[in-house]
């Protein structure tokens, strides 16, 4: 890099990063490994992952429900439960996830009652959330949306959706006015408790 700014005198070269690593080595005592490419290892945890990802991805919103079995860990709720933001966070950790969308219309796949409990969270919040949560996802389209977000609605949905978790014994978790990251462990937590040799990529 030196000797190719040297050849061109009409480029400006700014070292950044000697400095910083200088710093840092000060302070941890650890030298530079001085091989580029570390932070993106393909080793078995990164292609652990990206099955983790992929599988996700193809069984998100119900999807492929003949292969609920397959995943390390089943979402289920009503929908705007954060049932897809937290299936991609946690396949990112390197765990198989599906989830299943709940509503009043729809009778969830059989094969939801095969599911191992243990593996299989339901996600729970409250019907003023709710309410909130889906008005401003319906926007100006809310006063055209039926009772999508009308709270006799939700209320209802969120009924139905918890006596099916009771029935089929899972574990609920709230999410009500929490980060994705603060439900994932919680999650995460239990999981590891019931299968503590499923560790995903880490």
């Amino acid at each position: 890099m030196c000797a190719y700014v040297a050849d061109h005198p009409n480029i400006v070269a700014v070292d950044i990063m000697t400095p910083a690593l200088k710093a840092i080595a000060s302070m941890t005592g650890l030298a530079p490994s001085q091989l580029p490419g570390k932070l993106h290892v393909a080793n078995q945890q990164y292609f652990s992952r990206i099955e983790a990802v992929e599988f996700t991805i193809a069984h998100d919103d119900g999807r492929n429900p003949h292969e609920l079995c397959k995943a390390d860990i089943v979402l289920l709720g009503v929908s705007r439960s954060s049932k897809t933001p937290l299936s991609i966070y946690l396949s990112q950790q390197g765990f198989k996830v599906a989830n299943v969308p709940l509503d009043m219309h729809t009778e969830p796949p059989k094969e939801i009652y095969d599911v191992d409990p243990t593996r299989l969270f339901g996600l729970m919040t409250t019907p003023d959330v709710l309410v909130d949560i889906r008005k401003r996802r319906l926007g100006n389209a809310c006063s055209v949306a039926g009772s999508y977000a009308d709270p006799e609605y939700v209320y209802d949905d969120l009924e139905r959706a918890r006596a099916l978790m009771r029935r089929l014994g899972c574990i609920v978790i709230h999410t009500e006015r929490r980060a994705v990251e603060e439900t994932a462990q919680e999650i995460l937590a239990h999981f590891a408790r019931n299968h503590p040799d499923v560790l995903g990529y880490r």
